[in-house]
Formats: C-alpha cells, structure tokens, sequence
C-alpha cells in the first residue's frame, strides 16, 4: 500500500517538473477561483433563506444578509452573489480544461522531439503500434491522471471551504466535526487509493 502510495507521489512530482512557471501560476489561479466559486456558493445559499423562508430571522455579514431588509434588497443581493458564482465556476472550468489540453499538448510534443532525436538503432526493434502506442495511450492516461489530480485538489480545498463556511454560520455544527473529519478522512482514502 505504501509502495502504491509512494510510487503515485513520485508520479505526481514527475509532473510537476514538467510544468513550466506560467502553468504553475495557472493551476494556483484555478485552485483560487475554484476557492472564491465554493465561499460565493455558500454564500448564495445563505442569501436563499430569506427569500425561501421570510421573517426568519438571519443577520449575517454585518446585514448584508437580513431578513427584516426589503425583498428587492434581498433580490439583488442574492442575484449578484448567485452571478458571481456562476462566472468563477465557469472561469475556473475553462482554465481546468485549458491546463489538461495543455499538458496533452505538451507531452506529446516531448515525446515527438525524444522520438525525432532517438537514434534509429533503438528503434529499429519496435514496431509502429509499439510507437503509436507511446504517444497516444501513454500519453492519454498521463493526462487522464494530471486531469484527476486537479480534481482532487479542488474536490479537497472546496469541502473544506464549504464545511468551514457551515462552521462559521453555525458555530453549533462545530460538535459534529470529528465526525466530518473521519469521512473525510474515509472517503479521501478510498478516492485516493483508487485515482493513484
């Protein structure tokens, strides 16, 4: 299990060696984005209890969310933060598929120049499906596990975002976080093991 563990660590650090500064920044702006989309999400649902629920009392952010405020208030602050989540959803997906295509775009670029420099001595033993196989496959499950470790990471900082959020509204919650904290830990493990 730790060799499995270790080996997809190593995986990962492979990887990252071949990001370039600019991608570096790039996964740091999605994770970011992803992070601002999970607290306006959460925020947007806040904003949803006065207008599902009226008179119920809610005072939060200093009364930008409050119940006794007028409907309309309520309306366009719901709506703008409900605006904001969408836009940072829909930027942190475009900058996602963008990172994956570019890594695709990358490796099979170094597997083009590493093929173009070998010597035809080491090939002459492999056959075309043997080199096709190289950049596509390969290639393919390369990116199909960067794509997955993205995914992790975001699933990983936007739960706890989203829980720290429920956390913050309602302090009382705060008796049922070893409990999260052990699912957490489960389903991470189970996840884990399966995307390594």
């Amino acid at each position: 299990m730790s060799n499995r563990s270790s080996s997809a660590a190593s995986m990962l650090q492979s990887l990252g060696r071949t990001l370039t500064s600019a991608e570096l920044a790039k996964v740091a702006a999605y994770v970011a984005l992803s992070v601002v989309g999970a607290f306006a999400g959460s925020l947007a649902a806040v904003c949803l209890v006065p207008l599902v629920q009226p008179g119920h009392v809610l005072v939060f952010g200093n009364g930008i969310v409050n119940a006794h405020s007028s409907v309309e208030k309520q309306i366009v602050v719901f709506s703008v933060i409900a605006l904001a989540f969408a836009l940072c959803r829909w930027e942190a997906a475009r900058l996602g598929a963008e990172l994956v295509s570019r890594c695709a775009i990358n490796l099979r670029g170094m597997v083009h120049a590493r093929l173009i420099d070998a010597p035809l001595a080491s090939l002459s033993d492999a056959t075309s499906a043997e080199i096709a196989n190289v950049l596509t496959h390969n290639v393919e499950i390369i990116v199909q596990g960067y794509s997955a470790s993205l995914q992790l990471l975001i699933a990983a900082v936007t739960s706890m975002v989203s829980v720290g959020f429920a956390l913050w509204v309602s302090p009382p919650l705060m008796l049922a976080t070893p409990l999260i904290a052990v699912l957490g830990i489960v389903v991470a493990r189970a996840y884990g093991r399966e995307q390594s």
